[in-house]
């Protein structure tokens, strides 16, 4: 491209049009704002904390989903200026420019075609810029490119210049996730389809445009894929790009029913609560038990059972279609859409149909193939119907068809059913819980919380995974950028080979989380109120695969959060509280009440001037009568002790129960500051 050309292009790019289409995305995003909190899936949140460096300090081109090529161009813009959250204000202008790149595409010319494109914008930039996830900005921007193709190849008066853009929209679309790219473009093949089916012959000039085009981003989309893999297979994400498959075919696809291969589980060395902890609670994280052959074995039972009849494949894709398009927003308006075609003027009945029918065969195909391999997921259906949705609208405006008022109540019966289903889910601030009426409010509720734990390096931190959406991945607004090294010290049991994770138990020396965990002065564990069942399962897989007498023990309550600790039943007390000295400087008020053959001890307790939450607190009982002794450990929680420094003995509150054998005892309590330990007699 010569600089008379450059200088042609850049002209066109800045036209009327061009700013027109500026100015109504503008006002789409502004009320969008306006009336809703953008909310973010738990895959944006875990990649925005590796590119970020939130777990291992380090910005990173590298992450789980989009590709390095995308990773590289946030660690650059967050090397230009850092206090910018680059990852999703990147997007957000993909997003934008996508609009306004189908807004020109469609030629609007008249008011009333004015009126229906920003309304369908408006639904659609809901579940893009307030539902956001990088898997929809993939297959969106994917979406415009192609639509600036298509009129380019319908278009003769349309200069092959004019592909510049949608070809590099396109190319970052695959380079988010490049997956998208395949479906998106099967739902495009609908054009052909229309095409020929209209003409009633092959425009062969059309056709050849249309296969070297497509050509040419299947190209892309491989090379991308293939370069991407070889780089992080040539480096520390080798073994989560070779193995992770093994752990996603169970858990995203099919996991075998674990009563109905009992003996091959067994074979495998998997028990029922192995299976439960997998498969329910997300635990994939020790790679001893849970190992990569491990997973292959048991990927195939199913295998080894034989393939399903077609007959059972159809009835398995058609069995919940309705119901399940029913809960799907972006269903509704490619109804609306289809209902506006129907009864717009211009053109007749069966030409309609020849445009109608092929989108929404090609719509249902991309859903039936997501569905036979057991991955539909919201926001792939999504892109299939906002592309068929985006590819109606551009033969409506291309055909100049014209809607009269007086039909319109069809296609408004839908918009009403559409509030009325969502009505919850538009009030709601949270990707996944329709409970969570202000996203800010939750989030700063949630980041005091995790502050403790963020603050508390001496202890690592193993996160039960279903606390990901309420909890873990529910700290930081998608418009903040999570601090470097803020989880470097907070894992979660559903990574699988993931190496900013993998770091966080070798930087506290530890190779097995769960072999490693009985007795462990660092390994704590925790979970909310809501998933206690957790910690049962937990101390049986120990139980059953590392330490026999290993029990869990309560010892802090942040917020609604547990933390625990496994010691072995036989826990050498003594031994972990030797060389104490006098606690003089304990500060403490506790209540001591015997009641029902047990002593509850509760009140508060601290060192002045060491945060109370790092300080470990013991209870022992001494029967005075035969000097034998009994130890528990407190439960850590939030009191009402004052101090100079209220934030230092916010967590002094203690709380402990000790079985009572007899009148005459006597009680003290230790307090554990790293390798010092103080004792003082309450009772």
């Amino acid at each position: 491209m010569n600089s008379a050309q450059s200088r042609k292009l850049i002209r066109n790019i800045i036209s009327m049009d061009f700013l027109r289409a500026v100015v109504i995305n503008a006002i789409v995003l502004s009320i969008l704002l306006l009336l809703f909190e953008p909310t973010i899936k738990s895959d944006d949140y875990d990649t925005e904390m590796v590119i970020y460096g939130a777990v291992n300090g380090k910005y990173s081109s590298f992450s789980m989903y989009p590709t390095f090529f995308f990773g590289f161009i946030i660690k650059l813009l967050l090397g230009g200026i850092s206090k910018i959250p680059w990852y999703i204000v990147f997007q957000y202008l993909l997003i934008f420019f996508s609009f306004v790149m189908i807004y020109i595409s469609l030629n609007i010319k008249d008011k009333k075609s004015l009126i229906l494109i920003m309304g369908c914008f408006f639904f659609i930039g809901y579940e893009l810029y307030i539902r956001f996830t990088f898997s929809k900005t993939a297959g969106f921007i994917i979406v415009a490119g192609l639509l600036a193709i298509l009129r380019y190849i319908e278009n003769e008066d349309v200069k092959w210049q004019s592909l510049f853009f949608p070809l590099i929209f396109i190319i970052i679309g695959i380079s988010i996730r490049a997956a998208m790219a395949m479906i998106v473009l099967e739902v495009f093949f609908s054009a052909v389809i229309i095409n020929i089916a209209i003409n009633k012959e092959i425009n062969k000039k059309r056709l050849f445009k249309f296969l070297i085009l497509s050509i040419i981003i299947i190209a892309f989309r491989n090379g991308i894929v293939r370069v991407d893999n070889a780089v992080k297979l040539d480096g520390e994400w080798s073994q989560y790009v070779l193995n992770n498959f093994k752990r996603a075919r169970l858990q995203d696809y099919s996991m075998a029913d674990y009563y109905k291969y009992a003996d091959q589980y067994s074979e495998a060395g998997i028990s029922e609560n192995d299976y439960i902890l997998f498969k329910d609670w997300g635990l994939y994280n020790d790679y001893d038990v849970f190992s990569p052959t491990t997973l292959a074995k048991i990927g195939d039972f199913n295998s080894a059972n034989g393939v399903d009849s077609l007959k059972d494949i159809i009835e398995k894709i058609l069995k919940n279609t309705l119901h399940y398009y029913s809960g799907e927003t972006s269903f509704y308006f490619f109804v609306f859409v289809i209902l506006w075609l129907i009864i717009a003027n211009g053109m007749d009945m069966k030409k309609k149909m020849i445009i109608i029918l092929p989108v929404i065969i090609n719509c249902f195909l991309a859903y039936s193939y997501m569905s036979y391999k057991g991955r539909l997921q919201h926001h792939v259906d999504v892109i299939v119907l906002i592309a068929g949705t985006v590819l109606l609208l551009y033969y409506y405006q291309s055909n100049s068809l014209v809607v009269e008022t007086k039909y319109i109540i069809p296609p408004y019966i839908v918009l009403l059913v559409f509030l009325c289903t969502f009505y919850n889910s538009l009030n709601n601030s949270s990707y996944y819980d329709i409970r969570v009426s202000n996203q800010n409010i939750q989030y700063k509720k949630n980041k005091k919380i995790m502050d403790v734990f963020s603050g508390d390096k001496k202890h690592m931190y193993e996160f039960c995974t279903y606390d990901t959406n309420n909890l873990y991945d529910a700290v930081f607004t998608p418009f903040e950028i999570i601090p470097r090294s803020y989880y470097s010290n907070l894992d979660i049991s559903n990574r699988y080979y993931i190496p900013d994770w993998m770091e966080i138990s070798k930087s506290y020396e530890i190779d097995n989380i769960y072999a490693e965990a009985t007795n462990s002065e660092v390994i704590m564990f925790a979970c909310t109120d809501q998933n206690a069942k957790w910690i049962e399962h937990l101390q049986k897989y120990i139980n059953e695969h590392y330490s026999e007498s290993a029990v869990f023990v309560r010892v802090r309550k942040v917020g609604n959060v547990n933390v625990y600790r496994f010691v072995d039943e036989k826990f050498d007390y003594e031994g972990y509280l030797s060389n104490s000295i006098d606690g003089e400087d304990i500060e403490y008020d506790i209540n001591v009440e015997a009641k029902d053959n047990v002593v509850h001890l509760e009140g508060y307790a601290y060192l002045n001037g060491v945060d109370s939450y790092t300080q470990d607190v013991c209870f022992e009982m001494v029967d005075n009568t035969d000097l034998s002794r009994k130890y528990v450990f407190a439960l850590k929680e939030e009191s009402n002790a004052k101090a100079d420094n209220n934030d230092d003995v916010k967590y002094s509150g203690v709380v402990a129960d000790i079985n009572l054998e007899t009148d005459n005892y006597s009680i003290w309590m230790y307090i554990k500051q790293g390798y010092e330990v103080y004792k003082v007699q309450i009772k």
